[in-house]
């Protein structure tokens, strides 16, 4: 087997149209929300690139809460 990869990640990889379809969707979500790097957030339908701490993090959350 592959190293770091489970036996089912493995039988992923050996299927070519399941591999086709898996790089299709990753695609397809790069695409639609305008993904370039790692690590990528998409919080309420923004994409918001780069590393965030917590504070960041809580400023995007908090207005999307119910009141408590």
């Amino acid at each position: 087997p592959v190293r770091g990869l489970s036996p089912l990640n493995y039988a992923c990889l050996a299927d070519e149209a399941l591999m086709k379809q898996l790089v299709q969707s990753r695609q397809d979500g790069s695409d639609k929300f305008d993904i370039k790097g790692t690590p990528s957030f998409i919080i309420d339908g923004k994409t918001h690139d780069g590393d965030m701490d917590i504070e960041d993090f809580d400023k995007l959350l908090q207005p999307l809460l119910p009141d408590a």
